[in-house]
């Protein structure tokens, strides 16, 4: 359920404490001054970008405006849709559905990444840590929302027990076909060279 809209800064530093909490790329983005209430914006949103090798490069960011989202049910939760990514199209068997990236998940190996990451996010979800937005965007407004950051999560809260719901995530939304032609092409083609070029993928 779409709701109220959210500053595209709130967004970026919800992105950013994201990734500081990331055992992967947390070492791109410690730098305490990147919360500071004195940064402008653009600025942070360019050393996201840089930091971050790029991803997500292209992204129309000054054509979308950005909302909560909230997930009523785990059902709900399980039809979000995974970036176009080499790894997650993988983990889904091509069908993008957090429900089967679970499943797929579930039935690996214990010791094997990404299950160990997801097992590690269960278990703060159950000791109750309070865990960043996910941030993900809409085609349109009646279809599910497809992420950007926190896959991951996603995956953890579905399979956690002691998930609650209402969950809320971001999404960008837009009047134009920026997100539609984006999604389209330039984030596979993009997520595809970064994996390639730096042999790591986005979770």
């Amino acid at each position: 359920m779409l709701g109220r809209t959210v500053s595209q800064d709130v967004v970026i530093r919800e992105w950013i404490i994201a990734e500081q909490a990331s055992a992967r790329f947390g070492h791109y983005l410690d730098k305490p001054e990147l919360l500071s209430p004195t940064m402008h914006p653009e600025e942070r949103l360019e050393i996201l970008e840089k930091q971050r090798k790029g991803f997500p490069r292209r992204f129309p960011w000054h054509y979308v405006e950005w909302h909560e989202y909230s997930m009523q049910s785990k059902q709900e939760l399980g039809e979000v849709r995974t970036c176009k990514g080499m790894a997650w199209l993988a983990l889904t068997n091509g069908d993008r559905r957090i429900t089967t990236a679970a499943e797929i998940i579930a039935a690996q190996n214990g010791k094997l990444d990404p299950h160990v990451h997801v097992n590690a996010i269960i278990s703060d979800i159950e000791h109750d840590k309070h865990l960043p937005n996910m941030i993900g965007f809409l085609l349109k407004s009646d279809a599910h929302p497809i992420l950007l950051e926190g896959h991951a999560r996603a995956v953890s809260y579905y399979m956690s027990s002691a998930t609650t719901y209402p969950l809320t995530m971001f999404v960008a939304t837009s009047v134009t076909n920026r997100l539609v032609e984006w999604d389209n092409g330039l984030n596979l083609r993009e997520i595809r060279d970064n994996f390639l070029h730096h042999g790591k993928e986005q979770l």
